[in-house]
């Protein structure tokens, strides 16, 4: 006598969306078990903190074939346990409040829903693994719908899913929105272009066809079918967070006419499309099969973040989006970043991967003093790479040839992700070279790093100027009409002073700071000694500082006026079109 295969259906309704609520359903059949664990995710991949998706959770019901009510009891923040008991079929119940406007969250309003998996549905022990579908029912109004799950053939509103991850990892997309559409090596790509905006569909379309070709092109392969833009239109949006085979990004309605924030939207459409490859697929291995009850440590997002930021400057550049002073500014300004960031002495872009999880996510006042972002030194670090392999084969190799590598070899045939000690061992199989220096110094330490050298070698002038930009050791911020002190940098006179974060300067003797308080401070003498006077909590405070010689330096990198034959391959490699 052989068991009956199992069955998994989900359904997800949306009666009156104004409420912001969704009711899900949930039919399991075939259980195998008495008992069954029914868990909502506390965290979303690709955005590493703890976010407790279950405190959205209402209603929580289990019922019978019959439809009698069945016994069970929340046993962990984010766990149900369902005793089933024989009942091999039943069916659970819940509904999930979801008003929180993010690419990380589901959101549900009168004009739109965006359901995240990961913080909708739940997961069914025993079938993470099973094939399912899941069958959305939405306001008739609401005529589109889009999501990177399997549509199912007279079923409308329906899609099927392989496992929970890919359900967890494909949102959905539904209301009225316009779908624009272009091809990448014959790939369909979508764009939803969710709410009102101000952008030219025809320019955007060729401009992310653009984008997206040149990123294809690092790799040259992907098994994708489809894949989908879900551009989310709100006021002041930015970010976007990565999926198999579609991404959520955030725009503000009327920014395409912005040049400057036009191409700031096309590298993130970079980023998130490169992890298509770099995260989604070529990956640190603790990066799948998720737990989601459980924080992932990888010491490695230096890469997965880090180079992904890297390729969102260098794919514009190859796509014709910036010019050659454009992309050497932005890796310029990954040096800045680098090299002035106090916290960059006393954390490693390993350690700030690994602590993700309770730093990166929840940046305070001290943050600058005490760490780094693996997402911008990490950029910093892939350029560095591709400069040394570029160095080491002559010319011959690139990064590329390093993310082809890795794709083939843990992608397709070891179907898995690599381990720190692998991602070494390939780097220095594509370069030819040891690079011990490179992740002592790079990756796992914090001391400066010999740019001088390296980028002679590309016919690129390297500068560092000290900043003549006055200096008091203060980041301050505006707060409507206020002068807030944001965070005040170690080693600094004011860091002794007294001074706090949160502090809000009422004047700098006698004189009160002006909107640009860089060009205030420009009006005392260097080595001036000033009397800050301060609100705080009400009473007013008075301390004791002085503008002091800037530490921090300005970079710059510029090519030569001449390159002899060694110079210009390297160069022509890197900076080829």
């Amino acid at each position: 006598m052989t068991s009956l295969a199992q069955e998994i259906i989900y359904r997800v309704t949306i009666e009156n969306p104004q409420t912001h609520y969704a009711n899900v359903e949930i039919e399991v059949k075939n259980c195998n078990s008495n008992e069954t664990h029914i868990k909502m995710p506390v965290w979303t991949p690709g955005s590493y903190m703890v976010r407790e998706f279950s405190r959205n959770v209402e209603s929580f019901e289990v019922y019978d074939n019959k439809g009698n009510k069945m016994p069970w009891q929340k046993d962990r923040k984010n766990a149900w346990l369902v005793k089933n008991g024989k009942n091999k079929n039943y069916v659970v119940r819940y509904s999930v409040y979801a008003n929180e406007v993010t690419v990380r969250t589901s959101f549900i309003n009168s004009e739109t829903a965006f359901l995240l998996g990961t913080s909708l549905l739940m997961s069914v022990e025993g079938y993470e693994k099973t094939e399912g579908k899941i069958i959305v029912t939405a306001p008739k109004k609401w005529k589109s719908i889009a999501s990177g799950l399997g549509e199912i053939k007279g079923e409308p509103f329906s899609f099927s899913f392989s496992d929970y991850d890919e359900l967890a990892d494909c949102p959905i997309q539904i209301g009225d929105f316009d779908t624009l559409q272009f091809d990448v090596h014959g790939i369909p790509h979508y764009v939803a272009m969710v709410g009102a905006n101000n952008a030219e569909k025809k320019i955007l379309k060729r401009d992310m066809q653009r984008i997206c070709n040149s990123a294809y092109d690092v790799v040259d392969k992907s098994d994708m079918k489809k894949y989908w833009f879900f551009v989310q239109h709100v006021d002041n949006a930015g970010g976007g967070l990565e999926h198999r085979n579609s991404v959520s990004v955030g725009m503000s309605p009327n920014n395409y006419s912005d040049s400057v924030k036009y191409k700031g939207f096309l590298g993130l459409v970079a980023h998130e499309y490169f992890h298509v490859w770099n995260v989604k697929r070529i990956r640190p291995i603790e990066l799948g099969p998720f737990d989601y009850d459980n924080e992932v440590y990888t010491r490695m997002l230096w890469v997965a973040e880090g180079f992904t930021t890297y390729y969102d400057k260098l794919l514009p550049y190859r796509a014709g989006f910036l010019n050659q002073e454009e992309f050497l500014g932005r890796i310029s300004s990954m040096i800045s970043y680098s090299e002035n960031t106090p916290g960059a002495k006393y954390q490693s872009i390993a350690e700030s991967s690994f602590d993700a999880w309770i730093k990166a996510y929840r940046p305070d006042e001290n943050s600058i003093n005490s760490s780094i972002s693996y997402y911008t030194k990490g950029s910093l670090a892939g350029a560095l790479l591709d400069l040394i392999i570029i160095k080491a084969t002559n010319g011959q190799k690139n990064l590329d040839d390093l993310f082809k590598y890795l794709y083939n070899e843990y992608y397709l045939n070891k179907r898995r992700g690599y381990t720190e000690t692998e991602f070494k061992q390939a780097s220095e199989m594509i370069a030819g070279i040891s690079l011990d220096s490179y992740f002592q110094q790079i990756v796992y330490g914090t001391s400066s790093f010999d740019y001088t050298t390296l980028f002679a070698s590309f016919g690129i002038d390297y500068s560092a100027t000290p900043s003549s930009d006055p200096y008091i050791g203060l980041v301050v911020s505006k707060k409507g009409n206020k002068t807030v002190i944001s965070s005040i940098l170690r080693d600094s006179k004011s860091s002794l002073s007294g001074l706090d974060a949160g502090d809000v300067i009422v004047s700098i003797n006698e004189l009160e700071p002006t909107e640009n308080f860089s060009e205030f401070l420009k009006s005392f003498p260097s080595n001036k000694s000033l009397t800050i006077k301060v609100n705080r909590d009400g009473k007013e405070l008075e301390f004791k500082t002085e503008i002091e010689r800037n530490p921090n330096n300005v970079f710059k990198l510029t090519p030569s006026a001449q390159l002899n034959p060694s110079q210009q391959k390297l160069f022509d490699k890197w900076l080829f079109r």
